[in-house]
């Protein structure tokens, strides 16, 4: 059955079937066309034929869903299958993907498919207009067609095409407004689902075979796909949905298997475990402060005077005087014309990067950047530019190619996984010459570098960047996150960020603590001459070149060595546990230690020792 409206095709569909039922289908097609979700037919052709020679069998190919938020999403699932299925073939294609999705995306009017050869990196369809259309096909089991069944008729006409020897992949996705899920699907990992491939309501859809063979073989190929009537066995109603209990069983054990299962550890108090004194070497507590005595007694007199809890975001309900004498504080500390409290330091970054990316221009981030900063960059919408790490080469580069448009340059000061430290000097050279606001990630930073514990720009005696964020959770020993800079900017951010303007605020507890762990960082130099000292020696055990920070990365490499020795640690008296995947690159799993500035002589000697006897 093919039915249009003013020359323009509304619905196709074509079914192998018993003679007996030929009357109650084309009942049922002639529904279907003039209900279709595209439009009312205008024409309606209803074509029956006698199949007099053999019918082949084929089994349907095995389902799989994959579940997406977006169209943008989809589209990279389908690169992802695609680079799956090419990785299968000896012929070594010297196909693009992203020329096969193009192809694909601009179908045009053909009411076919297209045939692409992956050898040749090109469209080969010999009737441009009409394209090649799978027909002569059907299903073992009867079901009504006066309502179009997308996934049963899509997968029919899949796993016929995935029998033609020469087809080793297809794609496709419905012209149909209101179906928006798609597939890829091969003999080698079957029909896979892509549940978002375009919004509801565009009409745009298409489908693509692709071809690895000779040239002589494409008319042999078109033949079986026209011509050749096959009975596809065994094809469902509907796919099978795994039950929510089923996706969550899957996705634990797919972690476990993969030995990037995090468990949460019970920690008794500030050093035990399980009831067993321990040297905990993993805290960004870097200075000792969040169970300082004053710390903790101001931090007490403060739930006493404010409550708890802070009640609402400061614009509901007002703002409180520990959070205005902390925020003039941390400006002054970091010699800026004003500061911001947040939450949290992930609450900051996933709300300023948005708000200056909504100024408009692109972002570009540096590929090692915490997740706090990707997820601010996502957040954004933004193109988001990934430039090699701390390569400023390679930044410059991108910041030449984008300067039309200006933006945003974000990077850690102190890389959270690797301890280094980024060259500010530079980057804010490049910002200025190209027109970009310049963000940097202090939270490893404040209270490490510089000789009084002011961050980056006091370690390389520069200036500040445009933004200052941080935390109060590192060396602060407390909670929260801050921004600091211009006060035109905090008054543009406190007006824009959703973060801020849809949280409730820190306790004023923690906003007191905070400044009074301020107070000890200026007042007590001494602490960050000991941690540095701690530093020096401790990598000294291990013959590396002193780290310039107080995270030094232990590389194990593998998952599950890196968990085992971990284990091993935690048995002899000391807490350093194992990070990997996704928080580091596959293959590069570590154990991170994190000193202190009230680590002892011995335990950092001890652990130094533990880690190389049981790494070995």
């Amino acid at each position: 059955m093919r039915a249009s409206k003013d020359g323009e095709h509304i619905s196709g569909a074509e079914e192998i079937v018993e003679s007996d039922r030929v009357k109650e289908l084309s009942q049922q097609l002639l529904v279907r066309a003039l209900s279709h979700p595209n439009g009312a037919s205008a024409e309606i052709n209803i074509k029956v034929e006698e199949i007099k020679t053999k019918i082949d069998k084929v089994s349907a190919l095995p389902v799989t869903t994959l579940t997406v938020d977006s169209a943008e999403q989809g589209w990279l699932e389908v690169k992802r299958q695609l680079s799956n299925i090419f990785a299968k073939l000896e012929s070594r294609p010297a196909s693009n993907i992203d020329n096969i999705i193009a192809t694909l995306k601009n179908t045009g009017k053909m009411r076919g498919a297209i045939i692409y050869d992956i050898r040749q990196n090109k469209c080969i369809t010999p009737d441009p207009i009409r394209g090649v259309r799978v027909s002569c096909v059907g299903a073992d089991n009867a079901r009504s067609y006066a309502n179009k069944n997308h996934f049963a008729e899509a997968l029919t006409l899949a796993s016929k095409t995935a029998n033609a020897k020469v087809i080793v992949g297809e794609i496709c996705f419905s012209d149909d407004v209101d179906y928006v899920t798609g597939y890829v699907a091969s003999k080698y990992f079957g029909y896979v689902r892509i549940t978002k491939l375009k919004e509801v309501g565009e009409k745009r859809g298409g489908r693509i075979y692709l071809y690895d063979g000779s040239k002589d073989n494409i008319k042999k190929c078109i033949d079986y796909l026209e011509n050749t009537p096959v009975i596809v066995t065994g094809v469902p109603e509907s796919p099978i949905i795994e039950s929510k209990t089923d996706k969550l069983t899957k996705a634990i054990a797919q972690k476990k298997e993969t030995n990037i299962w995090r468990n949460i550890r019970v920690r008794n108090n500030s050093t035990s475990f399980d009831g067993v004194s321990t040297v905990i070497m993993a805290s960004n507590d870097y200075l000792g402060l969040s169970t300082h005595p004053q710390v903790v007694a101001v931090s007490a007199n403060a739930v006493k005077e404010y409550g708890v809890g802070a009640g609402a975001s400061r614009l509901v309900t007002g703002t409180l005087p520990p959070h205005i004498d902390f925020e003039s504080a941390i400006a002054k500390f970091k010699g800026t014309e004003s500061a911001m409290l947040f939450g949290s330091g992930y609450a900051a970054n996933t709300g300023v990067i948005p708000a200056i990316a909504s100024l408009g221009g692109v972002i570009l981030s540096d590929e090692l950047n915490h997740a706090s900063i990707i997820d601010g960059c996502k957040l954004s919408k933004a193109e988001t530019i990934v430039y090699c790490h701390d390569d400023m080469t390679d930044l410059e580069n991108k910041a030449k190619q984008y300067k039309w448009q200006g933006g945003l340059i974000v990077s850690d000061a102190v890389f959270s996984m690797d301890g280094d430290v980024a060259n500010l000097p530079k980057l804010l050279e490049i910002a200025d010459k190209y027109g970009y606001f310049l963000m940097i990630d202090e939270a490893h930073s404040t209270g490490v570098l510089g000789s009084t514990g002011r961050g980056i720009a006091e370690h390389y005696g520069c200036r500040n960047p445009d933004i200052i964020m941080g935390t109060c959770g590192k060396a602060l020993g407390t909670e929260g996150g801050f921004v600091c800079g211009s006060k035109e900017l905090i008054e543009y951010l406190t007006n824009s960020v959703r973060s801020f303007i849809f949280s409730t605020a820190i306790a004023p507890s923690q906003a007191v603590a905070a400044g009074k762990a301020l107070d000890i960082i200026k007042s007590q130099p001494e602490r960050i001459e000991r941690l540095k000292q701690n530093i020096a020696l401790f990598c000294k055990e291990f013959n590396m070149p002193i780290s310039q920070t107080p995270i030094i990365p232990i590389i194990i490499g593998d998952e599950k060595k890196a968990v085992e020795v971990s284990d091993k640690l935690l048995k002899a008296g000391y807490y350093i546990p194992a990070i990997r995947y996704p928080t580091v690159a596959k293959g590069t799993a570590r154990l991170r230690v994190a000193l202190s500035s009230e680590h002892t002589m011995e335990q950092i000697i001890g652990a130094a020792k533990a880690i190389k006897e049981l790494n070995k």
